[in-house]
C-alpha cells in the first residue's frame, strides 16, 4: 500500500507536540486496521486498554511505523499537520470557532509562543472574555457584534497565507 493509514501524521503531530492524549494511538490503529493495514505492532497497539503506558505507547507506535515503512515526522515538521486538520473542522463545521482556537492557542503555549501563532493565542482570549464581559483586552477594536467576522477573516487570510496543501 502506498498511501498512508488514515491521520497518521494528524497522530503523530499531535504527540510530537504533546497535544493529542495516548488513546488517539490506539484508535489510529484501529482505524489503520480498518482501512487493510497490518503489522504484529499495529495489532498490539489497537488492542491497549487504559490506564495507558505512554513509553509502550511510544515503543509500540515506532515499531508499528518501521513494520508499515512509515517515515516518522521529526517535532519540527510536525506542526503544519496539526493545524490542518483543525481548518479542515472547522470548515467542515465539526470544530466550533472557540474550539478551533482553542486547539490554535495550546499550539501556540507549546511552541512557546511562536510569532505565527500567536494571533490564535489573542483571538481565542478576546472571544473567551467577550464571552463574559463586554470588554477585552487581546484584539484591537474586536467587541460582542464583530468578534465572529474577526476571526472568521482572520481564519481566511491565514488560509490564504498559508495554503491547505503547504500544510499538509
Amino acid at each position: 500500500m502506498e498511501k498512508l493509514p488514515p491521520r497518521t501524521y494528524e497522530i503523530q503531530a499531535g504527540f510530537l507536540l504533546g497535544l493529542s492524549p495516548l488513546k488517539n494511538w490506539v484508535d489510529w490503529a484501529t482505524e489503520a486496521i480498518l482501512a487493510g493495514y497490518d503489522s504484529e505492532s499495529l495489532r498490539i497497539l489497537a488492542g491497549l486498554e487504559p490506564p495507558f503506558d505512554d513509553q509502550e505507547i511510544n515503543r509500540l507506535s515506532k515499531r508499528a511505523f518501521n513494520e508499515l515503512n512509515i517515515i516518522p515526522l521529526t517535532k519540527e515538521n510536525s506542526i503544519p499537520h496539526f493545524i490542518a486538520p483543525i481548518f479542515r473542522q472547522l470548515s467542515n463545521g465539526e470544530l466550533t470557532r472557540k474550539d478551533a482556537l482553542l486547539k490554535l492557542k495550546d499550539l501556540c503555549l507549546v511552541t512557546n509562543y511562536a510569532k505565527p501563532l500567536m494571533d490564535f493565542y489573542l483571538l481565542y482570549f478576546a472571544l473567551s472574555d467577550l464571552e463574559t464581559s463586554e470588554v477585552q483586552w487581546y484584539w484591537k477594536d474586536a467587541n460582542r457584534e464583530n468578534i465572529n467576522k474577526i476571526i472568521d477573516d482572520y481564519f481566511e487570510n491565514w488560509l490564504k497565507n498559508h495554503p491547505q496543501d503547504s500544510l499538509v
